[in-house]
Formats: structure tokens, sequence, C-alpha cells
């Protein structure tokens, strides 16, 4: 078996470096202090819509360790006030602006035409331009700047060393790892034979699914009371105006049947819960569980219909207030991962083959890294995406 590069969100290393050494490092000419880290930026010589930059950020760890991590951004030719305009307030908020000091700040409000930073500054909107992760670019830029971010892991890794080495000559590698979403071109294999690259193709191309689930009746179980209704009422109409782009890619919903419940009252949702027997599939809303005095809803619901033998995705109503405020019923929302995610797991549970990965070695398996602060997992998958087995590094 060998490690299929199916794609790279990004790389993180861990080096050991003196106290010295990052003290001198913090002064160097180019380095600048982000959200309590230090970023390198380097911009990228090419014709493109916009600025592609490599951004390596360096995070100083306790014991005297550092984190590297390089990620792609990306730097727009419009203003903020553009993007203001273009997004709205939501979208404006929270995300990194390029000053005209040629610093790199974090947009924390916006009143009257000026924008408060993270750095404590302020700024006419005019004056600044919205540097952007790849995610956060609109779905035209996202297929116009693939390029860019198909770099194998390898490569990320040379890159991150030659940078440590430069900036810290006494720095000792500690171990690499590789996590996200990783990244080979054209190595998904999606329906009628087409590749690409990462997920979202399915929705933005949009590219059939390798191979399209069966037609499902749909029900929804869907909160009645006040608070919740206007979301129950939204998600149900949000689906509907969904489904011939959801048919295109061979996802294709009937039926539309609904059932209610009180979120206040435990035994109604026990009794929409036995209406739901021997419902082909459920698309729920799961109320938060401070809202009951026993027992969790979401995995109480998931495991009364898993009983049932009924197939369900529950949907997290601060999941459709986000969607609500962000998007109403925009086509943007396609471009959303969590939306995605979302019909992703519908397809799979209906029976569909989102993509195969292409490409895999003798073997047909495919193998992952899955990292946080804790440790590293190795995941691997056979040629049709069933889990095969992991085990702890």
């Amino acid at each position: 078996m060998r490690f299929s590069e199916v794609g790279l969100k990004y790389v993180t290393n861990l080096f050991k470096v003196p106290g010295s050494a990052l003290e001198r490092a913090e002064s160097a000419p180019g380095l600048f202090r982000v959200d309590g880290e230090l970023w390198l930026v380097r911009f990228l010589r090419v014709s493109a819509p916009c600025y592609p930059a490599e951004v390596f950020k360096i995070h100083r760890r306790p014991g005297g360790s550092l984190r590297v991590q390089l990620v792609h951004m990306f730097a727009l030719r419009g203003s903020l006030s553009q993007w203001l305009k273009e997004k709205g307030p939501a979208r404006a908020t929270g995300i990194y602006v390029l000053t005209p000091k040629r610093t790199i700040a974090k947009v924390v409000e916006i009143q009257e035409g000026t924008a408060q930073l993270s750095d404590g500054s302020s700024w006419p909107l005019d004056n600044l331009r919205p540097f952007l992760l790849w995610e956060e670019l609109s779905s035209g830029l996202r297929k116009k700047t693939l390029t860019f971010r198909s770099l194998t892991p390898k490569e990320v890794i040379r890159k991150v060393r030659a940078l440590v080495e430069a900036l810290f000559p006494e720095a000792e590698p500690v171990r690499e790892l590789e996590f996200g979403t990783f990244w080979r071109p054209q190595n998904l294999l999606f329906g009628s034979g087409l590749r690409g690259n990462y997920m979202g193709e399915i929705f933005l191309g949009p590219k059939p699914l390798y191979k399209a689930s069966e037609p499902v009746e749909v029900t929804f179980l869907l909160p009645r009371d006040p608070e919740n209704s206007p979301y129950s009422d939204y998600f149900y109409e949000l689906v509907k105006r969904s489904t011939e782009r959801l048919a295109q890619i061979g996802v294709v919903l009937e039926g539309f049947n609904r059932v209610f419940y009180d979120p206040a009252d435990e035994g109604s949702l026990r009794r929409a819960l036995e209406e739901l027997k021997g419902a082909q599939f459920v698309l729920g809303i799961v109320v938060p569980p401070k809202l009951w005095t026993q027992w969790d809803p979401y995995f109480y619901t998931k495991r009364v219909l898993w009983e049932q033998r009924v197939p369900s995705q529950m949907v997290k109503v601060s999941t459709l207030k986000k969607f609500h405020d962000k998007y109403g019923f925009s086509s943007e929302i396609w471009a959303d991962e969590l939306w995605q995610g979302l019909w992703v797991n519908v397809a799979l549970k209906a029976g569909g083959v989102p993509w195969l990965v292409a490409d895999t070695g003798a073997e047909g398996e495919v193998e992952g890294l899955v990292w946080n602060e804790e440790g590293v997992a190795r995941v691997r998958f056979g040629p049709r995406a069933e889990l095969l087995g992991w085990r702890l590094e």
C-alpha cells in the first residue's frame, strides 16, 4: 500500500528551537505578529484574478518548540468596501485584511465606513483589501485558483524546512504531520468519467456523483414552536428549491412529508418518532440539548430511527441560523462546505457513491492521517471509500 496524495490543506511541522533564536527571529525583517503568531507572507509572481500568497504561520509552543504551517491566502483586487457591498456585514467581519502599512489584521467591527482591526488600528474601508483563505473565496475564484493549492505534502515540507533553516539554523525537526483535505490534481473520479480535485466540484461544477443514489421519499422532522418554527419553514423551503440542482448531481428527493414536534415536550418527540416508523428517509432539525431534561435529543433521535431501520440526516438549529443569516435562498450556499457535506452524507446514506479516489496503487487502498493536539491516527480506506481500519501512531 502507498500513501495517496488525495490533496493537501496544509502541513504542520514541529521544531525544537532555543529561546535566543526565537527572540532574534521576532525582530527579523518581513516577519510580523498576527493574532499571537509570527507570519511571513510571500506573494507569488503569477497572473491571476487575485493575488495569491504563501503564508508561513509560526506559532510558539510551550517547551521551546515551534509549530509551522504553510497556507495559501489571496488578496483581492477590490477593497473591503466592495466586499461589504457584495457579501454583507456577516462575511466582512472576522476576515483578515491588508492595511496601507503592509500589515495584516482581522476585522473586528465595521461602523460608519470604518473598520476596527484586531491590532487596535482603524481604517476607512476603501483603504483595506480582503486577504482570504481559499475556503473564503467566492465559488468563481475558487475554480480559478485551484492550481495554486496543488502542492504535494513533500513540496510543502520542503518549503517549510527551507524557511525554518533560514530563520532558525539551530532548529531540530520533531515531527511532520500531514492533515486536512489532501490534494492531488484530478485525483478524484466522479460520474461520467469526470475527474476533479475536491468535494465541492460536485456542487459547483456541477459534476455527477460517481454512482447516483436511489430516489428517496424524504420526510422532515421539524420543531414547531415560536423560536424554531421560522427555521423549520426555511429549511423545508430551501430543500424544495434545491431539488433540481440535487437531481443534476444524482440525489433525487421525492415526497416532502412533514412531521412536527414540540421542543418543550419530550413526549412530543417520542410520538413524532413513532409516527416515522416505515419512513424511507428522514431529514430532521435538532434543537439544542439545553431544552431537554433527561437526554440529548440528537443521539436519542438517531438511536430510535436506527432501531426502526430508518436512515436519517440531522441538522442543528445553529447551522440553519447560519445558512439563513448568511445566504437566505441565494445560490452562494452551494459553496458552503457544511451545505455540501450535508448532501454528501445524504447521498451516501441513500446508497450513492460520491467519488472514487483514482491512482490508489495495486491494492486500491488509500491511507490518510488525522491529527489533533493529542496525537495522530492513521486511517485506511478501500477503493470504494469503505473504512478498513485505523490505528493510533
